[in-house]
């Protein structure tokens, strides 16, 4: 763009901050000439600015070849696409992420693991504090059972663990194999193929 200045024309205001590129001004009567004249750089300058938005829309100057109106405007038209290729490039690089981040998670079984271990402590938490819980709740936590034979005890899969049964005074779980998985916690009695909680 250029600056309405001495360049330009003499009859301007310099004085607005609103405009630190010069401010046109009209003629203090109408057949006087000391207004800011219309020439061909303002002309050039306005209709310029159209066809770059034009332009960079669609990539050439695809106009309708007639005056833009309030019911049907090249620019108008020009400035949505503008922003709808701005929007729908945002919507790629945030679904792109989130799809980087859901890989990644998946990838990740230590933290999953580590979550869902950190939630059954809260529930404990919370039992102890809100349930009234005296007891030792007993949990023994565990990757899977893939490969292991559950001789006491139950297998809660969800929460990756094994709630131990009672028999008599004995509180425990038994298994066959319990080598061939890897125990978050708990107390592996290999002589009796027993875990102790």
């Amino acid at each position: 763009m250029f600056k309405i200045d001495r360049n330009y024309t003499q009859y301007r205001d310099d004085t607005d901050p609103n405009y630190p590129g010069g401010k046109a001004i009209d003629a203090p009567f109408g057949d006087s000439i000391e207004g800011t004249q219309f020439d061909e750089r303002f002309f050039n300058q306005v209709f310029g600015f159209f066809q770059a938005v034009i332009i960079d829309a669609f990539g050439s100057l695809q106009i309708s070849g007639k005056p833009d109106s309030a019911r049907a405007s090249d620019v108008l038209d020009a400035l949505k696409t503008i922003n709808r290729k701005i929007t729908d490039d945002i919507q790629r690089q945030v679904n792109t992420t989130i799809d980087n981040l859901i890989v990644n998670f998946a990838e990740h079984d230590d933290i999953r693991n580590a979550i869902r271990s950190a939630e059954i402590r809260i529930t404990v938490l919370e039992n102890a504090v809100y349930m009234d819980v005296v007891s030792n709740p007993f949990i023994i936590e565990f990757l899977n059972l893939e490969g292991v034979e559950l001789l006491r005890g139950v297998w809660v899969e969800e929460g990756q663990r094994v709630e131990c049964s009672r028999y008599g005074d004995d509180i425990s779980v038994s298994f066959n194999n319990l080598h061939k998985i890897e125990l978050l916690r708990g107390v592996w009695n290999a002589p009796y193929s027993q875990l102790e909680c």
